[in-house]
């Protein structure tokens, strides 16, 4: 059979060529797409490292209470020795009674501040600390106490008040413990912030009349000062306001701010989150919510000092009563809460209180009393319902086991 010869037009060899490149193009397109998903993971890898330093660092700090022996001082500390790239850079202050700290990676592109407290507010762990005043603690009504307590020696007694006997359960012997006369002892440390922050009162500016401006936690700290009480206060972050009698409107925009005063009434309606330290009262109206997390620490430089939390009204954080307090007629409480109110968070008072309402977190007091037609029953807790709370940070206020705990991311 003849061989037949193949015969190629003149347009063949350009097709060919046109075919070749578009295969070579296909081959460099997956390619590309190869080398972008790699270069994607790798960079998608280093940020999410970045960021688990970032929580390492935390966490190294929240445990380990040599780490950083001073606050307001930067240290570099590399997780990992064989990696310059788990280097990490610390710097903590103290802001008010809870702690700010700021950690950033490296080369500076990846950072995060947090806001934190300690994890238990002592090595008591208490739900109730009642100082032992050579008297039993007596719970009537609807009283109702969950998680440790800490009694006087003469121990308890369940009675009535009106008619109105108490209404639960006998409390276990396992859930009670024995009360020294005086409160668990106060970190020193902890007191230096509010006397500190009082050097800058001559240094302060006048504060804005309205300002829409967030103080950033990596700045230096603003101060301000006012001598009226302004129909609306706005002030957020890193900032601290001095006044002497301030009342704060419902209409006020406060969050992570310090008010340092006197007297401080906070008005009907107002929301918001602010530490205030203060030298003779503060008083908090119906349907006021200070969000976690807030605190009132208050150092009386007067005999009769007076922390109220009215009804409907919430206190996320601490309320803090130390000081020269005199009170031996069971008259005049240093703290009242009201039937219809919520403190989350620690309660320590070095004085008298006249508590009702709901407490969840950790009471520590120096005497109870509750009053009724002109009859005063001492050591008495009537339709107070108390209950340890493990899930919320405390303030760096007492003595005892170091670590701390995340409570909100702050820029």
């Amino acid at each position: 059979m003849p061989n037949r010869k193949i015969r190629l037009t003149a347009a063949t060899l350009p097709v060919v060529m046109v075919i070749s490149v578009l295969m070579l193009l296909v081959v460099l397109f997956v390619y590309s797409l190869w080398d972008m998903n790699l270069l994607y993971y790798s960079s998608y890898h280093y940020k999410r490292q970045q960021q688990e330093n970032l929580n390492s660092a935390i966490i190294l700090y929240s445990n380990d209470s040599t780490f950083l022996r001073e606050h307001n001082e930067e240290k570099t500390f590399r997780l990992f020795e064989t990696d310059s790239s788990s280097t990490v850079r610390f710097l903590s202050k103290q802001w008010g009674l809870y702690e700010a700290l700021h950690v950033s990676s490296h080369n500076g592109n990846f950072s995060s501040t947090q806001l934190l407290g300690k994890k238990q507010e002592c090595d008591h762990k208490a739900a109730l600390w009642l100082c032992d005043r050579n008297r039993a603690l007596s719970l009537s009504g609807g009283t109702e106490i969950r998680g440790k307590i800490y009694i006087p020696l003469n121990g308890i007694n369940y009675t009535q008040i009106d008619g109105d006997y108490y209404r639960g359960e006998e409390i276990p012997y396992t859930r009670l413990g024995i009360a020294d006369a005086q409160l668990p002892p106060i970190d020193s440390t902890s007191l230096v912030i509010p006397e500190s922050l009082k050097e800058y009162r001559e240094q302060s500016d006048e504060l804005p009349t309205t300002t829409q401006t967030y103080y950033s936690f990596l700045e230096p700290t603003r101060f301000f000062s006012t001598i009226e009480n302004p129909d609306e206060i706005v002030l957020r972050g890193n900032a601290v306001l001095f006044a002497d009698e301030l009342k704060i409107s419902a209409s006020s925009k406060i969050n992570e701010a310090i008010i340092i005063a006197r007297k401080v009434t906070i008005e009907e309606g107002f929301t918001g989150s602010m530490q205030i330290f203060c030298s003779d009262s503060v008083m908090i109206q119906e349907n006021v919510i200070l969000q976690y997390p807030s605190g009132i620490y208050l150092k009386a430089e007067i005999d009769y000092p007076f922390v109220s939390l009215s009804d409907n009204s919430e206190m996320n954080g601490y309320v803090i009563i130390l000081g020269r307090i005199r009170d031996e007629e069971l008259l005049f409480p240093s703290y009242r809460q009201s039937d219809k109110s919520l403190l989350r968070g620690l309660l320590y008072v070095d004085g008298t209180t006249n508590i009702r309402g709901e407490i969840s977190g950790a009471v520590y007091l120096k005497d109870c009393f509750f009053s009724s037609n002109m009859n005063v029953y001492a050591g008495t807790l009537y339709n107070t319902r108390i209950s340890r709370n493990d899930n919320i940070a405390y303030p760096v206020f007492l003595s005892g086991k170091y670590t701390r705990k995340e409570i909100k991311t702050i820029y």
